[in-house]
């Protein structure tokens, strides 16, 4: 996860890109963003997909290394508590997977459960 400094800058402009590519006969989009001169490289995926380790332990790295980048982002999109048990080690795969080839991941995990949260109009 990253730390609140990473995403308090708002003094430097960042720029983002979206290359579309074709991943196994499917269209993909590829997301950069970058900052003076580190970019990194974005893949998103629902834990329910039924791919979804292999986006993280081949597909991302697999971009990174054709994209010459070093700093990637895995981006988790969780929708019940099935998912979340489905990614419970997933910061120690994460890590596995950085070191074998070298690279940054991050891990971003998107709580969309509706059913563990107060409303905010109860709030």
């Amino acid at each position: 996860m990253y730390n609140k400094s990473d995403v308090q800058d708002h003094s430097l402009s960042y720029s983002f890109v979206c290359k579309l590519i074709i991943h196994e006969k499917v269209p993909c989009a590829l997301f950069y963003f970058s900052k003076s001169c580190k970019v990194v490289l974005l893949e998103a995926k629902l834990a329910k997909n039924s791919k979804f380790w292999n986006g993280l332990k081949k597909q991302l790295p697999k971009y990174l290394k054709i994209d010459a980048c070093k700093n990637g982002i895995f981006l988790v999109i969780v929708y019940n508590d099935k998912d979340i048990k489905r990614i419970n080690n997933i910061q120690d795969i994460a890590k596995e997977t950085a070191e074998y080839y070298k690279v940054d991941i991050k891990i971003i995990i998107v709580d969309a459960r509706t059913d563990n949260k107060e409303s905010a109009s109860k709030i």
